[in-house]
């Protein structure tokens, strides 16, 4: 059977957020896959470590919100290295401890 799924809001949308929810330590606690999503975070790393894999990093994220506009609307926002989207505002969503 042969399917297309069309999303009426956008290609993939928050599709990164659904991935990185089971690679972050906490972005899905007090939900039912909360403890899936801290297994998954440790089971990361152990794997990393037993395959001896020296890609494997922690990371931090942030998330960042555009309007298109073009230009960054403050300086904290100009290194962001896509910020001629017109970056508006940026919160953090986890560091190297959690991501």
């Amino acid at each position: 059977v042969t399917s297309t799924i069309i999303d009426r809001v956008g290609t993939a949308p928050a599709a990164s957020g659904k991935a990185g929810g089971f690679l972050a330590l906490d972005w899905n606690e007090g939900t039912p896959v909360g403890p899936l999503s801290r297994k998954s975070f440790e089971l990361h790393a152990q794997l990393a470590k037993d395959l001896k894999l020296s890609s494997y990093r922690r990371m931090t994220c942030s998330a960042i919100a555009v309007d298109g506009g073009g230009k960054p609307l403050s300086k904290k926002l100009m290194a962001v290295e896509w910020a001629d989207l017109g970056a508006v505002s940026e919160r953090k969503m986890g560091g190297e401890d959690t991501i």
